[in-house]
């Protein structure tokens, strides 16, 4: 069953159409890429579906029941997280502000273990804690957007491009943390400029380009096929 789904959607900046009738669905514990050039509609689809951006036609189903047009503040509570393009850290608190910051909208007993869960995926962030964000490597601050996102306990992981900028050991490090995160149940949509990285870790993948959804398939199938080669792999 699906934990998400979108049926004709369609965004747009006033006059211009950014996503055009996208259909596209994340079941329930898939890990799921969306690739595509910059421009193609990637970060937009990513927004609408978690209520940042809104829908001008189409629909969004979350968890069975319809979602669009909800505000992103009530998507997040129902589950629903982005990690941003940019990683978006408050540069001036901690690390473990930011991490906290992350829990605002619980009210349960387990923040204090799944801080230490963070700890546990990202050592870094623990020996780091009491530093501002801003004075971390870009790598690091990426792991800090990563575990603020997992403080939330998200159900839907929406993750846009977590490589962009890093070294090639901090990529694979990302890479395998995403695995990881999955490994443990949490569905993930993973928007990503490195093709080859995006397909090597999912389950399926969507190939975007000018706002529309252009390839579908298993992410095996993906990375074989001649057209994805040419257009993202350097083939």
């Amino acid at each position: 069953m699906n934990l998400i789904e979108a049926r004709a959607l369609e965004v747009s900046y006033g006059e211009i159409r950014a996503v055009r009738g996208v259909d596209l669905a994340v079941g329930r514990g898939e890990l799921v890429c969306l690739i595509g050039a910059n421009g193609a509609g990637k970060t937009t689809t990513l927004k609408a579906l978690c209520g940042m951006l809104p829908a001008r036609a189409g629909v969004i189903n979350y968890d069975g029941a319809p979602v669009t047009g909800r505000p992103a503040h009530e998507l997040v509570r129902r589950g629903i997280v982005l990690v941003p393009e940019g990683r978006g850290i408050f540069a001036r608190l901690t690390v473990l502000e930011n991490l906290q910051l992350g829990a605002y909208a619980r009210r349960d007993a387990a923040v204090a273990p799944d801080l230490e869960r963070v700890y546990d995926l990202f050592p870094r962030l623990a020996e780091r804690r009491r530093q501002p964000a801003g004075t971390l490597s870009g790598g690091e601050q990426q792991m800090l957007a990563i575990g603020r996102a997992l403080m939330s306990r998200p159900r839907l992981l929406l993750l846009d491009e977590p490589s962009m900028g890093l070294a090639p050991l901090l990529v694979q490090k990302i890479g395998d943390v995403i695995r990881r995160i999955s490994r443990e149940g949490v569905t993930l949509l993973l928007v990503e400029q490195n093709a080859r990285l995006a397909l090597a870790i999912s389950d399926r993948g969507y190939v975007m380009e000018s706002g529309r959804v252009t390839l579908a398939d298993s992410a095996q199938a993906l990375l074989s096929n001649p057209q994805v080669q040419a257009a993202y792999l350097g083939g």
